[in-house]
Formats: structure tokens, C-alpha cells, sequence
């Protein structure tokens, strides 16, 4: 009696203890870059959290870390706290690239999910080309693994129905510069590739503060689920994994990319708090706490 008693005991602690070390260990933070180190190439290296930025585009363009205090770029457009990342170009399809970590907890088991959340402003840099409200029409930002392969969110473009309101796309190329550039666009396959939302930004404005989330889940062996989010409305869409394509790993986003790009656009672009964090599949911790039972368990019938 007294055996079971322990043993009851020990499950119900047991249990509670993986509750609570679920809890305390879902989320693990692998970027979270807060634009501190105003040099380039921006990240700092003796913070393992900071990643290296780069631009990309179709035209001249240049990215700086913005002090808020003479640099470039409007400070009246406030997002986020303290340093911004500012992109001025000229021309549309620019845009800047965020390397991922070489990490382990970004190569994807079923169940597992990534999270990358930013703050975001759209703007015309003083001197530059002035493109006036509704210049964010195609805004696209997206996760990349290191061959290019994976997907993208885009705010409506022109007035065509279609292409109006929100969707998540796909990109699987090879040319990391011309990643969501406009060649390469493709629908997923399948009955819900595309959501279309009146209520999204459409399209984005300038001089506006939004907070922006990309969400990557692995939710069965062969199946991914993307959710964009921009203000709290989503689109969704899932992609079957092409067996037949050894490229095209949309599971495996260690040392990959993250890309933002403004589309068919002249705006600049100014991000904060950039942050990617890793939830595993939930009931790990569970089952590490039930394996540590059972190993008392066994001690306790000797």
C-alpha cells in the first residue's frame, strides 16, 4: 500500500513538474536582434542572439542601423524601442535579408514551430523618391531555408480581386537575391493554398506602425501550415512536402534566411525587435517527466 501510495504521489508530482517544465521550456529564443550595434554589419558578435543583415534589390540601396538621433530616414516614424533597421533604396522589389543561425532547434520535427515576430513601418526617406500612402501594395516577407526553398506572406497588389486582401505564397529558387522578386511566385498546392482577407492592410501605408509575425509549423510528417500575421489577422495555408524534389526541405531553416521585401513598391523599410523562437512539439517535456517516473518506478520495485 505504502509502494502505490509513493508511486501515486510520485505520478501527480510528476505530471505537475512536466507541466510546469513545459511551460517554462516551450519557447526557445534563437534571434532576437534589437539593432543595438549601430555598425555594420549589425549584429554583434559577442551576442550570440543578433544575426547579420544584408540588402537585396533590383536597384541601388543602402541599410543602415538608425539611432533615431541624424541618420537617415524619418524619426518621426517611432516602432519599436530604441535603434530601428532602416532599408532606403530607389526603385521597387528592394528589400533586406536576415541570416539565420546555423541551429539545430531550426531543423523541424513534426509537431515543431517557428515563430518570427517584428515591429515594421513603411516610409519615404527624406531626399529620396516620395511615393505617398499606398505604397506597400505587395509587401511580402518570408522564411527561407539555405537552398531558397519555403514560403512567403503578401499584402494585396492592384485592384484585381484576386489579388487583393492577404496570402502566403511559396518561393523554391535557388538565387537567394531574387527570392519573392516576382519570377519565381507560386501557389501552393491544394484546396486552402490561399486566403484572402478583406480586413488585411491593403495595402500597407506609410508612416504606420504594424506588428508583423510569420509562423512555420510542421504539423504532420510530410505537411507544413504557414499563418502571416499583420495587426492580429492571419492568412493560412499549407504545403505538402514534394517528395520528388530533394530541395525542396521546407522542414530544415537552420543557417536559412529571412527575407522582407516591399514588391511592386518604391517604399523603404524600417523593422524592430526582430525576433525567431522555436516552440517544440508540446508534449516532450510530458514525456521526458514520464520517463523519469518510470526510472523511479523501477528503483522503487528493487
Amino acid at each position: 500500500m505504502t509502494v502505490k501510495t509513493n508511486l501515486k504521489t510520485l505520478l501527480a508530482a510528476t505530471l505537475a513538474a512536466s507541466a510546469v517544465a513545459s511551460t517554462a521550456t516551450a519557447t526557445t529564443i534563437v534571434v532576437n536582434d534589437t539593432f543595438d550595434v549601430g555598425v555594420t554589419p549589425f549584429d554583434d558578435v559577442s551576442d550570440p542572439l543578433d544575426i547579420g543583415w544584408t540588402p537585396i534589390s533590383n536597384a541601388p540601396t543602402q541599410v543602415n542601423v538608425n539611432t533615431m538621433v541624424g541618420a537617415v530616414g524619418d524619426p518621426g516614424i517611432v516602432i519599436g524601442s530604441g535603434n530601428v533597421l532602416d532599408e532606403v533604396k530607389n526603385g521597387t522589389f528592394g528589400g533586406i535579408r536576415g541570416a539565420l543561425p546555423t541551429n539545430s532547434l531550426l531543423t523541424l520535427g513534426v509537431g515543431d514551430k517557428v515563430t518570427v515576430t517584428f515591429d515594421l513601418a513603411l516610409f519615404d526617406a527624406p531626399g529620396g523618391p516620395a511615393t505617398g500612402a499606398g505604397n506597400g501594395a505587395g509587401f511580402r516577407w518570408g522564411f527561407f531555408d539555405a537552398a531558397g526553398y519555403g514560403a512567403f506572406a503578401q499584402t494585396g497588389v492592384g485592384s484585381d480581386a484576386a489579388n487583393n486582401g492577404h496570402r502566403v505564397r511559396r518561393d523554391g529558387i535557388a538565387s537567394l537575391d531574387d527570392l519573392m522578386a516576382g519570377g519565381s511566385l507560386a501557389e501552393f498546392d491544394g484546396p486552402n493554398d490561399v486566403v484572402n482577407l478583406a480586413s488585411m492592410p491593403n495595402p500597407l501605408q506609410v508612416n504606420v506602425a504594424y506588428d508583423a509575425e510569420f509562423i512555420a509549423e510542421r504539423i504532420a510528417l510530410d505537411t507544413m501550415q504557414y499563418t502571416a500575421t499583420i495587426n492580429g489577422t492571419s492568412a493560412i495555408s499549407l504545403d505538402v512536402d514534394d517528395a520528388g524534389d530533394p530541395s525542396d526541405n521546407l522542414f530544415d531553416y537552420s543557417g536559412g534566411f529571412f527575407v522582407i521585401r516591399t514588391g511592386n513598391a518604391q517604399s523603404d523599410i524600417r523593422i524592430d525587435n526582430f525576433k525567431v523562437e522555436v516552440v517544440p512539439e508540446p508534449t516532450a517535456a510530458v514525456f521526458a517527466g514520464l520517463g523519469g517516473l518510470m526510472l523511479v518506478r523501477r528503483r522503487a520495485g528493487r
